[in-house]
């Protein structure tokens, strides 16, 4: 049996689409900005943004798995345009991004009773996600899954992502976590895969598709889609 259950969040309990290519979200995000006292036109704003975001994962050379804060971002584009933006102003600009840029954003059937078995049978439930924290905690609270986990940690917030070891050793440190009797559970395989096994850690392939990295070894186990049923019988065995 494991005691600690380390979960990754969207594409394992949370199904989500987002598209921030569409030409309808940088118009939009060009008006509130325009708005806000900062001129773009919509191509230009998506460029920058681009152009910014590569320069600031250049920034963190001391991680294998670098991670920006998207908040820095959308306040550099402010100022680049002569715009000093109260936290507020990001914050509302982020969410703005962040809800025209989804196009689905929900639990899978069945999320909710795995987590509630797992914490009936005294096993801890963490999350360790690749993700914005000013887009994610907003959506764990609309998923009402914000009191869900013994502990949370967010690679925005630590400036480093799955698969690097460090983004598993501060979740480890944090919470007091053994790896003895530890799994990691997400259906991404170069990220929680590849880094629960850097780790030492065993883990669960949630496989969504159809047996391509089944080969590669990683995994200590393997379950078809979002089978929770099978998730918990391997966890409480």
């Amino acid at each position: 049996m494991y005691r600690n259950c380390i979960f990754d969040l969207y594409g394992t309990l949370v199904d989500i689409s987002t598209n921030e290519n569409k030409k309808s979200v940088w118009e939009k995000m060009c008006e509130f900005y325009v708005f806000n006292g900062a001129d773009y036109i919509y191509t230009e704003l998506k460029r920058d943004y681009r152009r910014l975001m590569k320069i600031m994962y250049s920034e963190y050379p001391s991680y294998t798995c670098t991670e920006i804060d998207v908040r820095k971002l959308f306040k550099k584009l402010y100022e680049n345009k002569g715009v000093e933006p109260n936290d507020t102003l990001i914050d509302y600009t982020c969410w703005m991004f962040r809800i025209m840029s989804t196009e689905k954003l929900k639990t899978f059937s069945g999320m909710n009773q795995m987590i509630e078995k797992l914490k009936r049978n005294n096993c801890n439930v963490y999350l360790l996600t690749n993700a914005q924290s000013i887009y994610t905690k907003k959506e764990l609270e609309y998923l009402k899954m914000d009191d869900m986990f013994d502990g949370i940690l967010m690679s925005s917030d630590e400036s480093v992502m799955k698969p690097s070891e460090e983004f598993f050793d501060k979740l480890f440190n944090k919470y007091g976590i053994e790896r003895k009797g530890s799994i990691m559970i997400g259906d991404t395989y170069s990220t929680d895969i590849a880094g629960a096994s850097r780790y030492g850690i065993d883990s669960i392939y949630i496989d969504n598709e159809d047996g391509r990295y089944l080969d590669k070894n990683l995994h200590t186990y393997a379950v078809k889609g979002n089978d929770y049923d099978a998730i918990v019988d391997i966890i409480l065995k």
